[in-house]
């Protein structure tokens, strides 16, 4: 009698009241020291033992109940130093041992706290369910609100094969197929295993986002030719076998894997091997015997990128992490991705070691798996070609408007230029350019004019042929782009804004007549040249051919001069004859005044010329 009230005051300890705390809040409520006169056997289970039987009543021995009773104590110290990772090895233990609200409880907290939502929510729906006698309304209610916000952390994967099999997420096993109900995650990509007897095992890679549930459907085929994994040492009875991360019996045990690599792990309470690989061949029969060793506490071991393949003392244990126990000591991880620099880092595994460990690996810029990154080029091109300009927009032009020009043709000439430019990969440029155009053209034109010496005006006229020259170098900068196709043709655009030093000048020569006859004229300063400076826009437009670097084509530039130039550099247009005998009243047409309508026209206007051109290239 007095035993089982002893027993009942320890599972009270266990049973902490909630009433008033949210299920979000650990059980702190009991002794902070474990109850005086613990015995050896206790001290045994709380050190990791498995748990003596229950006496013949089915309720936990005392000596169970105090062992889970000091696991739970050691739990809280570990929490409230802040080690929430450490002390759910301990609530783990002690749930082992007696399964109650608090060590339960406790678990969940901690592991909301190290980011382990989808384990917190299983462990939080196991309170529901195993203690749905027990918890009152409020702490219902309390769970369930803890429940709605972890579901939204997490998602799921939904998971079917062909066949009845275990199910192994990211090195870990989570349960046997078919499934009730999906498996909670962590959001992100995972590696998703199903192993079934007699089947060679099926594997895929999932993304999983949050709040979503990624469905899974895998085809295990028949292992036709196999060979046998056996492992009957004496020494491993009872050990727990797990082959590819998931549980396959006891020892001693023997099956049959399909031919290839594997890897696998025994557990025995708190001994354990670490993962070692074996090489199965068809037909022949391994034995194992690892060594067990004490385990440390529970591991997750994460890689960066997911998809890297991580190894423990070279064994591969999966893609993207593993979770699970390793013996005390040192174990070389190395994390592998096609495209990354291997991670490597020796995990010292002590007892109170902290559970979380991640190894990223860095991209390797120089890996096939990326290519070559696109960089730009640099090309130089020079063009040169005729220039044609309906009008140049000078004074002279203008007059040939009012029907007073007997010739006007197109102003006509060459362009010359060059350019260096950086060619982006997606083809735009940026680009500096420089040339020269000239330009020249004659027209003929007639000028009247009326002069009076007397009482009378006399009525003139001036037949002139003029020829205008324009030239002068041009400099900018601008923007291209470059189109290919048929890997051989190459359409391209360019425009180059800058400045041009216009050098103007025009030669006039010709008669002024009148009724009474007609003389030569002269034109004083004829050919001086005026300059000024334009603002200068080149738009081009090409086609061509390339051939590895080099590139020829033709090119249609359009130059436009936007400013209108200075007048003429020339005096005045007065006849050519000796003058010396002329009065103020003499009529004659030798003695008519000088002009300076030449001087006082615009030399240039705003004017276009078109450039049919060739040009050459290279692209390094």
């Amino acid at each position: 009698m007095a035993n089982r009230l002893r027993r009942a005051a320890l599972l009270g300890a266990l049973t902490v009241a909630t009433a008033t705390s949210a299920p979000a809040r650990a059980n702190d409520e009991a002794p902070t020291e474990p109850p005086e006169g613990s015995d050896s056997s206790a001290q045994a289970l709380a050190d990791g033992a498995e748990a003596t039987p229950p006496p013949t009543d089915g309720a936990p021995s005392e000596a169970t109940m105090e062992a889970a009773k000091r696991l739970f104590f050691q739990g809280n110290e570990l929490r409230q130093a802040g080690d929430c990772q450490r002390a759910i090895e301990k609530y783990v233990k002690s749930h082992k041992l007696v399964p109650k609200i608090a060590n339960t409880k406790n678990i969940a907290v901690c592991q909301a706290q190290v980011g382990r939502y989808d384990e917190a929510l299983e462990m939080y729906e196991r309170l529901l369910t195993e203690f749905r006698d027990t918890l009152r309304d409020e702490e219902r209610k309390a769970i369930t609100a803890e429940l709605a916000g972890l579901r939204n952390k997490v998602g799921a994967v939904d998971v079917r094969a062909n066949v009845i099999g275990s199910l192994v997420i990211d090195g870990r096993p989570r349960g046997e197929l078919p499934l009730l109900n999906p498996v909670r995650v962590l959001p992100g990509e995972h590696t998703v295993t199903v192993i079934a007897k007699g089947y060679r095992s099926a594997e895929a890679v999932v993304a999983v986002e949050l709040g979503d549930t990624a469905a899974v459907v895998l085809k295990l085929e028949p292992i036709t030719e196999g060979g046998g994994l056996k492992i009957d040492d004496a020494s491993l009875q009872g050990a727990q076998i797990f082959v590819d991360g998931a549980p396959v019996g006891e020892a001693p045990w023997e099956g049959v894997l399909e031919p290839g690599e594997h890897y696998f792990f025994l557990r025995r309470g708190d001994e354990g091997s670490a993962p070692r690989r074996v090489i199965i061949v068809a037909g022949q029969t391994v034995v194992g015997a690892p060594k067990l060793g004490s385990l440390g506490p529970e591991l997750r071991i994460s890689t960066k990128p997911t998809s890297a393949a991580l190894l423990v003392a070279g064994v591969m244990v999966g893609k993207g992490g593993w979770q699970g126990r390793l013996p005390q000591g040192d174990h070389p991880l190395e994390a592998r991705e096609e495209g990354y620099v291997t991670a490597t880092r020796t995990l010292a595994v002590t007892a109170d070691l902290d559970g979380r460990v991640e190894l990223s690996l860095e991209v390797d810029e120089d890996h096939p798996r990326w290519g070559v990154a696109a960089s730009g080029r640099v090309w130089i091109d020079a063009l040169a070609g005729a220039a044609l300009a309906p009008t140049m927009g000078s004074g002279a032009e203008d007059s040939c408007s009012e029907g007073s020009c007997g010739s006007n043709p197109f102003a006509a000439g060459f362009l010359a230029g060059a350019r260096a430019g950086y060619e982006f990969p997606i083809g735009l440029s940026i680009e500096i350019g420089a040339g020269y155009i000239w330009l020249q053209k004659t027209l003929d034109r007639t000028v009247p004019e009326t002069y009076q010496p007397g009482a009378d005006p006399v009525t003139t006229q001036y037949d002139l042929s003029q020829r205008l020259s324009f030239s002068g170098p041009f400099g900018g900068a601008g923007l291209g782009y470059r189109y290919t196709f048929s890997e051989l043709f190459e359409l391209a655009a360019h425009v180059l804004v800058g400045a041009h030093m216009s050098r103007v000048s025009t030669e006039a020569a010709g008669d002024l007549s009148s009724a009474d006859g007609s003389v030569p004229v002269a034109v004083t300063d004829s050919g001086a040249t005026a300059t000024a400076v334009n603002l200068f826009v080149l738009p081009e437009a090409r086609f061509g051919l390339r051939l590895s670097g080099f590139g020829i084509g033709v090119s249609a530039a359009v130059p436009i001069f936007t400013l209108t130039g200075p007048e003429h550099g020339v005096g005045d247009v007065r006849p050519a004859s000796d003058t010396s005998g002329c009065t103020a009243a003499t009529t004659a047409v030798a003695c008519a005044p000088g002009e300076s309508f030449l001087s006082e026209e615009p030399a240039y206007g705003t004017f276009a010329t078109i450039a049919p051109s060739l040009y050459c290239s290279y692209l390094w």
